[in-house]
């Protein structure tokens, strides 16, 4: 069997091909246009695909994009019904209308994320490319998850990974807990909301706004700390709320305030996941940085806004972490799992989780769509300019060394495009970004 696996996010695209090697030749891409020269370059061969999974969200076109398109050329090219490739559209949410725009357009099935061996076997067997064993047949179950299983060109099925299923169900148990209420979210942080009200005052005073900090004996301490830093140039005189807000200025101090009072919900229980949320922090800090400068550059967006939007677009993945952690540990299993394998699970999912928890929080729509695909859009000249600066900001933390991955993003010409910027404009960004996380870090 011939595969082609698309799907833009690395750790979901390593997952499908080591799930799906086993069961036939793999070819892995990124993007919605390396998927149809894939197609093409394999039917011009006279060897095309038998399955192709496809993720519906990708940066350059939409996974339905791509499907339309391939079942485009397979009727210019009169493909009997029979003889069509199979596809699968692989989408995060589930959305009823998604799911059912992407059977009309002539999908032969969807899986969710998070997916496991157990489930991508089932939905093989039911479309017909792979057969279950006699003994798999007689007891009304699939052959794919046990070790002498054979898939249907002869070649033995890899043996399950227990320890994948475990996190897999950890994480639905953690989703399912939240939609039924049985999970107790972290309410936003109060101390933002005061600060935004106060400066809506009108004739506010810095006095006004110092007396709202020092409600927060952490947030005064480590604001002060931030105006007497280097970057600042505070010097050790700064002991006064007002004077660290005369110094710093008021933009720089809310942006301040929010990532101290973010910082609460990076718990860990652990050593290494602190480490992994430490990691999530500096990634939240520099996308919000990142976010507000391009917000400045471009021109168009509240500044404020975006960059706590940056500040918090991973809520999801933070929130899954933790109380996967404490799912894990009340079973005595966390010590069994290596935390990689974990955070490639949470990432499957981590921004339509995150979205949901926006929507508890009660913020905007659009705050809740960018949240939502933040890791891949699907940007045209139709994307809102807000979820398109979130994307941009998240996947240029890559270059300054603040992201999760090491690899580079993907190619970002059309967003910069779109947003009226070039790569000489992002450079300075940069540069200007990479002290300021460094700064905040360091005082925090």
């Amino acid at each position: 069997m011939k595969i082609l696996i698309a799907d833009d996010e690395l750790v979901s695209r390593k997952l499908m091909e080591r799930i799906l090697t086993g069961y036939g030749e793999c070819e892995a891409v990124e993007s919605g246009t390396a998927t149809l020269e894939a197609f093409k370059t394999a039917g011009e061969n006279h060897k095309p695909f038998d399955l192709i999974t496809l993720d519906i969200s990708m940066p350059d076109m939409s996974g339905l994009d791509v499907l339309f398109q391939i079942r485009a050329m397979e009727k210019q090219k009169e493909v009997p019904a029979d003889k069509r490739t199979v596809i699968i559209i692989v989408t995060a949410s589930a959305d009823k209308d998604t799911i059912v725009t992407a059977v009309q357009s002539g999908c032969n099935d969807y899986i969710a994320k998070p997916f496991d061996r157990d489930t991508l076997a089932k939905k093989l067997i039911k479309l017909g490319l792979v057969n279950p064993s006699e003994t798999g047949s007689q007891k009304g179950e699939t052959s794919l998850l046990k070790k002498s299983a054979r898939v249907n060109d002869g070649s033995a099925a890899p043996p399950v990974r227990p320890e994948e299923n475990v996190i897999v169900k950890a994480v639905k148990d953690v989703i399912e807990a939240f939609k039924k209420g049985r999970i107790e979210l972290p309410a936003f942080p109060a101390l933002i909301q005061k600060i935004q009200e106060v400066l809506r005052m009108p004739d506010v005073t810095l006095e006004d706004i110092a007396v709202c900090i020092e409600q927060d004996q952490i947030v005064t301490l480590r604001l002060l700390s931030m105006a007497n830093s280097v970057h600042y140039g505070g010097q050790g005189k700064v002991k006064s709320i007002v004077q660290a807000l005369t110094l710093v200025g008021i933009k720089d101090t809310k942006s301040i305030v929010s990532t101290i009072a973010m910082k609460s919900l990076y718990k860990a229980d652990s050593a290494p996941v602190k480490a992994v949320m430490d990691k999530l922090f500096l990634h939240a800090i520099a996308t919000a940085y990142l976010a507000r400068a391009i917000a400045k550059k471009y021109n168009g967006e509240d500044e404020d806004t975006i960059f706590l939007l940056g500040l918090t677009h991973d809520i999801g993945k933070v929130l899954l972490l933790h109380a996967m952690t404490l799912n894990l540990t009340a079973k005595g299993k966390f010590p069994e799992f290596k935390l990689d394998d974990i955070m490639a699970v949470i990432q499957t999912l981590h921004a339509g989780f995150g979205g949901a928890v926006f929507q508890r929080w009660g913020f905007d729509e659009i705050l809740i769509k960018a949240v939502n695909t933040h890791e891949a859009p699907g940007i045209s000249a139709d994307s809102r300019n807000m979820v398109m600066i979130l994307y941009l900001a998240n996947m240029l933390t890559r270059r300054i060394g603040f992201s999760m991955f090491e690899e580079p993003p993907p190619d970002l010409s059309d967003v910069l495009q779109l947003l009226s910027l070039n790569e000489t404009d992002v450079a300075p960004i940069l540069a200007e970004v990479q002290e300021k996380v460094q700064a905040t870090a360091g005082a925090i």
